[in-house]
Order: C-alpha cells, then sequence, then structure tokens
C-alpha cells in the first residue's frame, strides 16, 4: 500500500547520467524520429523526453527506489499509470557527451476518492539534472498514479494488428520526418503542420520503446499479465505516445529550440490503435529576452477518444 503524505521530501542520492550518442539515436529511433540532429551530430541533442529514463538506466525510480530513500514510499510491486509529465530545458537540451547529475525526490503527494477507481493516491516526483559546473540543466516531473482499482477498460476499443510482417514503426518515422521545418513567419496563432495518422499500432513498436527507454513493465506486452492486473489486454506505454510527439514537434520547430514540454495523459492506448497527432501554434510571446512560441498537441484514438494533450514551448525558429 502506499504511504500517506509522510512520503513527501523523500529523497535519493546524486547518480550520474552520461549522455552516450548510441543512447541518444536509440531513443530517437524508438520514437519515430529521424531529424539528423539525433543521428550526424557527433554530439547529438537529446529528444525532448529522453532524460524520462535516468532513473531506469542510471539511477531509481519510485517504483523501483533500488535501495534508496525512495522506499520509504512503500509501493512494492504496485502498479502506477503516468497521469502528467513534464520536461523544462533551461537553455538548448543536453548533448551527448554531456555528464549529468540528477536528484530524484518525492515533492507531493495528493490523495483522493474516484467514482471508479476508489482510493487514488498521486506521486508528484521531480528530478533535477545539473551540468558539470553545477549550473541547473533540466528538470523532469512526473506524476505517478496509484489505484485500488484497476481500471476496466470495457468502453476501451481493444483490437489487435493484422499479423502482416512489415515494418510499421519505418512508415511512422516517415511520417514524422515528411514534415516541413517552420521559418518564423509561420509563427501564426492556430498555423500548425497538419495532423499525422499512424498504421495501426504494433507490439514491436511498444516493445522497442521499452527497450529505448529502459521500462520493461510486462503490462505492455503481455497479456496474461496485464489480465492478471485487472486489464483487458497489454496496452502501450503512454511515454512513446508523448516521444512521439515531440519528435513531431521538433521536425516542426527544431530540436534545439525546445525549453519545455508538458504533458497529460487523458486515456490508455491499445495494439491496433491508429493514432493521430496534430499540432498548432497557440502563444508567440517574449521570455526572459528569447522569442518564443508555445504550441498545443493532441494525441486521438480512431474512435475520436482524445488520450494526450500536450504543450510544448519552443525558441522561434530563424
Amino acid at each position: 500500500m502506499p504511504s500517506p503524505r509522510s512520503s513527501i521530501g523523500l529523497e535519493g542520492p546524486p547518480f550520474a547520467v552520461p549522455i552516450e550518442r548510441g543512447k541518444v539515436r536509440e531513443f530517437a529511433t524508438g520514437t519515430y524520429a529521424r531529424h539528423p540532429a539525433y543521428f550526424d551530430d557527433p554530439y547529438p541533442v537529446i529528444p525532448p523526453t529522453f532524460l524520462a529514463m535516468a532513473g531506469y538506466v542510471w539511477g531509481y525510480t519510485l517504483e523501483r527506489p533500488r535501495g534508496t530513500a525512495l522506499q520509504g514510499a512503500d509501493l512494492g510491486s504496485a502498479m502506477t499509470l503516468h497521469g502528467e509529465d513534464e520536461h523544462v530545458f533551461h537553455g538548448p537540451p543536453p548533448r551527448g557527451g554531456d555528464v549529468l547529475s540528477a536528484v530524484t525526490r518525492v515533492e507531493d503527494v495528493i490523495e483522493k476518492v474516484g467514482r471508479r477507481a476508489g482510493r487514488i493516491v498521486l506521486y508528484v516526483m521531480a528530478t533535477e539534472f545539473r551540468d558539470r559546473a553545477g549550473r541547473l540543466a533540466a528538470l523532469h516531473r512526473t506524476t505517478s498514479v496509484w489505484t485500488e482499482k484497476a481500471p476496466s477498460g470495457e468502453s476501451a476499443d481493444v483490437t489487435h494488428p493484422d499479423r502482416r510482417p512489415f515494418f510499421v514503426h519505418d512508415t511512422g518515422a516517415d511520417l514524422v520526418a515528411g514534415i516541413r521545418a517552420a521559418k518564423e513567419a509561420d509563427m501564426v496563432v492556430g498555423a500548425g503542420p497538419g495532423p499525422l495518422t499512424f498504421p495501426p499500432l504494433t507490439l514491436t513498436e511498444i516493445v522497442r520503446y521499452q527497450g529505448a527507454g529502459s521500462d520493461d513493465n510486462p503490462m505492455h506486452h503481455d497479456d496474461n499479465h496485464a489480465r492478471n492486473g485487472g486489464y483487458p489486454a497489454c496496452f502501450s506505454v503512454g511515454l512513446l505516445h508523448v516521444g512521439a510527439i515531440a519528435s513531431y514537434g521538433t521536425a516542426w520547430l527544431g530540436p534545439a529550440n525546445v525549453r519545455r514540454l508538458k504533458a497529460r495523459f487523458l486515456a490508455l492506448q491499445w495494439p491496433g490503435d491508429r493514432l493521430t497527432y496534430a499540432g498548432r501554434v497557440a502563444r508567440v510571446y517574449d521570455a526572459g529576452g528569447e522569442r518564443r512560441v508555445d504550441a498545443d498537441f493532441t494525441c486521438t484514438r480512431q474512435t475520436g477518444e482524445r488520450t494526450l494533450d500536450v504543450t510544448m514551448a519552443f525558441v522561434v525558429p530563424q
């Protein structure tokens, strides 16, 4: 059982995060990105959601505390879902060759009672990433949601894709690569590159992202395990689709220009889903001497159900 608000303030030890070129490429591939900034540059910029995997690879997480003080939250083997995910960069995103120092803490705990899920506990976790000089380079804030009862999934349109031997993930990357890079003159409220509708989501894509992000939770690839947890079938990793939106956004507005990403998870995505990603300019403004643009993005299932809302802030491309 999750601990109450006494968990607030629990903090793990510092851990090193070495940004390696191969890992950047692997993660970019897992999120449909093909931008040269991720593949061709000897010091590639990191994709916007790259640091979400830091605790899995180099440190610890709330669900996998690995002997740190975060064990005090006492989640044990409890299943959590993502509620929100946020990335803030204090300047251009880190690059390959950088070595960051990270610390994760429990920032807040919120308890609620839901109509269907029963008791709900939201854990707000914050990870700070500092450069070699000790300057704050990035912040990752995520909200993990523990529920007393698993969602029934009765309303989900759960199907399985055609098992033909085609590489649908390459098709998705081609769609993102086809986005025209924006210029300053394109920064008009309501403007955007147009929606992208992907072919049916496959388990291959989900597992490939799990490998890139180092999250091997069987809920995302093992139907029997998911059913034992109260779900009708295995379901996708929400951060895969946040990463897809981030790739869409950076293909449009530039990988080195991103300064913030905040995602709100609304519903699950399932194997077989045909997902449509869309984005548009929401605001153009000045911030800290930089000309910036906020863009709003959505991910929608073939049923019309919206599964994600994402806002990204960029330096206006020149």
